[in-house]
């Protein structure tokens, strides 16, 4: 098996025709393989692999067997270099009407906690475009790592990238855009700032209107370091995120490998 491919998580009921879209997009412009994932009990997934392969000249491939169970040691034995999940519009009332034989996100969320690779969420029939992506920034150390990822999409998919600082009383998340901002210096990238109203507490949601009044076609958001009490019962901010919005929202995991988490 190949690895360092762009992986497309697959489930019995969705035939995930806009994930392929998003993966072979960036497939062609990172010229990588794609690869199809059964995250249940899905014995078309070869035939599925076959039906892609016909619509595009990338490559396709296929990894048989359940792998919901051993995700992330999957992927990251792969060198996976992204994973995409794709949702019905209505994913959540799906789940609940199918018994959770399709995953909602909160079961996606959870499957993907431990990745180290940015998993990325698309709703079935959503346009697929990067020539604009808006990259909230808040005051947590760890949003500089969305400036590794935007700017491979600046690189790769030539975007536009849209920083977007919260309006906190301190300092930090300005910080954390000057480190953004020297990175996308350092390849020459296409980049703006745009104005929040919100805090760090509030600007990852914020981000959804201004991509709506961007015309963006990406939104990079960093997931919950932890989950509280009330993200277990009411859902943390990024499966809110998700099941608002309109465009595909790239998601990257908090990395205490590479920075202290601390206030």
């Amino acid at each position: 098996m190949n690895i360092d491919q762009i992986f497309i998580a697959v489930t019995r009921n969705v035939f995930p025709q806009t994930a392929f879209e998003f993966a072979e997009k960036t497939a062609r412009a990172f010229e990588k393989e794609i690869c199809l994932m059964a995250i249940d009990e899905n014995p078309e997934i070869a035939d599925e692999s076959a039906k892609f392969q016909m619509q595009t000249d990338i490559k396709v491939n296929f990894i048989e067997g359940n792998h919901a169970g051993d995700f992330t040691e999957t992927l990251e034995k792969l060198e996976a270099s992204m994973v995409i999940f794709e949702l019905e519009n209505n994913a959540s009332l799906m789940a609940r009407i199918t018994n959770l034989r399709q995953p909602g996100i909160a079961q996606l969320l959870q499957l993907s906690r431990d990745l180290r690779i940015p998993y990325i969420f698309v709703k079935k029939g959503q346009n697929i475009r990067f020539h604009r992506v808006i990259v909230p920034v808040s005051f947590l150390i760890e949003d500089r790592e969305k400036g590794r990822f935007s700017a491979q999409l600046g690189r790769f998919m030539h975007s536009e990238l849209l920083l977007m600082p919260a309006r906190d009383y301190g300092s930090k998340a300005r910080a954390n855009t000057h480190v953004i901002t020297t990175l996308f210096d350092k390849f020459n990238l296409s980049y703006r700032e745009i104005s929040a109203r919100k805090d760090s507490f509030s600007v990852q949601s914020e981000a959804l209107s201004a991509a709506g009044q961007e015309n963006a076609g990406l939104v990079i958001i960093t997931a919950s370091r932890d989950y509280s009490l009330d993200d277990m019962i009411f859902g943390p901010e990024e499966q809110h995120i998700i099941r608002r919005a309109g465009i595909p929202v790239m998601v990257v995991n908090p990395r205490a490998d590479l920075y202290v988490l601390c206030g």
